[in-house]
């Protein structure tokens, strides 16, 4: 059974709240955290504990300094955090003070650390976190979500509905306060509120007709219709109350485009975002993102985003 007034927040560490770019946090704070310098943004960290300390939101970490328990005390009291996450998720295997190590049997022995494998570790972790506490709602902000291509429908894609907030920041600049900023909108649209913890009126969820909207808001009619592979007059009746809802395939390239978008425009802004949508891009052999997304080349266009995301784009 869901506990309806819990928002469960899974939270990496580098990459996240230690961007790997130093010039990322020339505003911020280092500290050395056993061997490691580990900085921080202030503005996201204390934004992060106003968000943490809401009614109804806990945290949990979901890290590879788990590996290393007394460490992840020491680094969770330098960013101000002691308290605010009080749960921890489930690793492969624990170190201890005196060079032991002891090993979680609830992780079979294909178990991965690479990001990309289907047997990445953090997603069992993350399947054991959500059974051990059964919350209603689950954010996940970490910066290898997007490593792998995952196909449209797939749970563990980054992106935002109802249930599900999972956001994949860029490595080198950690999260930012305008991705907080997106988190605590997604917050406010929970069935608790708040202010008080209470339950509140559940709001519907998002579904391929909120995707097409949203696509439309910064896109345009035109250019959604091209991608999904309908006719203008279709799209521009999924801004209605009474209008058509998507299905099948066309909601199958609308909720991949969606995913796109969010993934460009978080690391580069919607401008560049929307110039990538359009433009011939050499990863799709001069193609737009919007006719290979209707021709349904999707892992071609994942890999097109991670290139433009990596700085590893050549158009």
């Amino acid at each position: 059974m869901r506990t309806p007034s819990l928002t469960l927040i899974a939270l990496d560490i580098d990459g996240v709240l230690n961007p790997l770019e130093r010039a990322a946090a020339t505003t911020g704070v280092a500290s050395m955290i056993g061997e490691w310098m580990v900085q921080r943004h202030q503005p996201v960290i204390d934004r992060l504990q106003r968000l943490l300390a809401l009614p109804g939101v806990e945290g949990a970490w979901l890290t590879t300094w788990l590996e290393m328990p007394w460490l992840l005390d020491e680094l969770e009291h330098e960013l101000g955090l002691t308290g605010l996450i009080p749960h921890r998720a489930p690793h492969p295997s624990a170190r201890t003070r005196t060079g032991g190590v002891a090993f979680d049997e609830r992780f079979n022995a294909n178990v991965s650390f690479s990001s990309r494998s289907k047997q990445w570790w953090k997603i069992r972790s993350a399947e054991l976190l959500i059974d051990q506490m059964k919350p209603s709602r689950f954010a996940w902000l970490d910066d290898d979500l997007d490593r792998a291509a995952r196909p449209p429908g797939d749970v563990w894609r980054p992106g935002v509905n109802h249930s599900r907030f999972l956001l994949a920041p860029d490595t080198r600049t950690g999260l930012t306060v305008a991705q907080l900023d997106a988190l605590e909108e997604w917050l406010g649209d929970s069935e608790v509120d708040t202010r008080t913890g209470d339950e509140t009126e559940s709001s519907p969820p998002n579904g391929p007709t909120e995707d097409a909207r949203n696509l439309i808001s910064v896109l345009g009619p035109t250019l959604v219709a091209t991608l999904s592979g309908v006719d203008r007059s279709v799209a521009r009746s999924w801004m209605s109350s009474d209008g058509d809802v998507p299905s099948g395939e066309v909601a199958e390239r609308l909720l991949f485009a969606r995913d796109a978008w969010q993934r460009v425009s978080a690391a580069e802004g919607d401008d560049v975002a929307r110039a990538w949508f359009v433009g011939g891009n050499p990863w799709l052999k001069d193609d737009t993102a919007i006719m290979a997304i209707r021709e349904g080349r999707f892992a071609e266009v994942s890999a097109a985003a991670q290139a433009l995301v990596d700085d590893s784009w050549s158009g």
